[in-house]
């Protein structure tokens, strides 16, 4: 059965599970797969005779995309619009708490997720961000960003049960979320693209990381701690981890060469702790990244050349990001905004905007005959995306 992310409920399905055979009357066209209310295919509805064209290349001219992108899987293709027009958030969260600065009470943080699954925002990897690769996003939904800040409180923790487990040296059988941090609220409103969580944690070492401790407190860099080590394995796994440099320093009070050095010596604290070696593709400047002299530019861009600094790096501006083949888009330097009590009613007005950036993208697969099996496709699909059959 082909199913579908609804468009304002953001639920992900892989195209598996009892075959739905879809026939073809004859070979060289064009379909487009028609479904019923539920998302069940129905039917294969003749598009166009294509025997002396290419279909991505015929799909392409009738899509009437801005800048239209072919992406080729293993199974199938993806054509998504890259238009440079248009906003896209990119949110920073902090610590759950009433202080109208870096926090956001629990049940904000509720509500502002709730608002956004329901409207049919789509959380994007920041790695596919800064790469300008949107062809997972479903069509007429909403792209956005997010992670927090820190490695602080209340973002990772471990229940009471995991925590207790710790004691004495010991090493708990499974890990539990405390059912109120960030990690978990994020969970429960927003699923796994592919084997993740769509959710960036940046590191930084100028206290004990995520703040939970089982035994002595080695101190600054904060190496060798248990519990660290299973959150940044667990984080690793389910989420994303990026750079916020080793001494959450202002970037503007140290050198460019010492920066660096702290990102470098981050990869090697995080790869110790992971037991192998990394090197983090993404950073969130502290405090945001500050006014740069030409020199500093100079400086960073043949660090990113060099491999000495992430590709792609976050601002906190206050601003919303312009799609990443705008003009105005610097990879190393990104626009995001910082959700906090104090910018919470701005925020949500914000996300009301008809100016926000929406994904447009279709399907094509190839059939080999005439009789097509969906279930060996494995589509994910969603929104209002449209997929087309070719069958030779």
């Amino acid at each position: 059965m082909i199913k579908l992310i609804p468009k304002y409920l953001l639920f992900i399905f892989i195209l598996t599970g009892s075959a739905v055979p879809l026939t073809a009357r004859t070979g060289g066209n064009l379909y487009r797969i028609m479904t019923d209310a539920s998302g069940a295919p129905v039917r294969l509805v003749f598009v166009r005779a294509l025997r002396e064209l290419d279909p991505e290349e015929f799909l392409v001219e009738r899509l009437n995309f801005d800048s239209p992108e072919v992406v080729q899987n293993r199974k199938s293709t993806i054509i998504y619009d890259r238009r440079r027009t248009g906003e896209i958030p990119v949110l920073c969260f902090h610590r759950i708490g009433e202080e109208d600065r870096y926090e956001l009470t629990l049940n904000r943080i509720h509500h502002l997720m709730a608002v956004m699954s329901s409207r049919g925002f789509y959380p994007l990897s920041d790695r596919e961000f800064g790469a300008g690769d949107l062809s997972s996003v479903p069509s007429g939904m909403i792209p956005f960003v997010a992670g927090a800040d820190d490695a602080g409180a209340t973002q990772l923790l471990w229940d009471d049960a995991t925590m207790a487990a710790y004691a004495g040296g010991g090493r708990p059988g499974y890990f539990e979320l405390d059912p109120d941090c960030l990690a978990s609220v994020f969970t429960r409103y927003f699923p796994k693209s592919g084997n993740r969580y769509n959710f960036t944690f940046y590191m930084s070492f100028d206290a004990i990381p995520f703040r939970q401790i089982s035994g002595s407190n080695p101190g600054f860099p904060y190496e060798g701690i248990s519990v660290v080590r299973d959150k940044i394995r667990y984080a690793q796994r389910e989420f994303f981890l990026g750079h916020h440099s080793l001494t959450h320093t202002f970037r503007e009070e140290m050198a460019a060469e010492e920066f660096f050095r702290e990102v470098s010596e981050t990869d090697r604290i995080v790869g110790d702790y992971l037991g192998y070696p990394v090197s983090l593709p993404t950073l969130a400047f502290p405090y945001g990244s500050g006014t740069f002299t030409p020199a500093e530019k100079e400086k960073y861009i043949q660090a990113i050349e060099e491999g000495r600094f992430p590709e792609t790096a976050f601002d906190l501006d206050g601003r919303f990001s312009p799609p990443p083949w705008s003009e105005d888009f610097v990879r190393w330097n990104i626009s995001r905004f910082s959700v906090e009590n104090r910018t919470f009613d701005y925020l949500l007005s914000r996300l009301d905007s008809p100016l926000l950036y929406q994904s447009r993208r279709v399907f094509l697969i190839h059939s080999p005959d005439k009789n097509l099996n969906l279930d060996d496709y494995e589509l994910v699909t969603g929104g209002d995306d449209i997929v087309y059959v070719y069958i030779p």
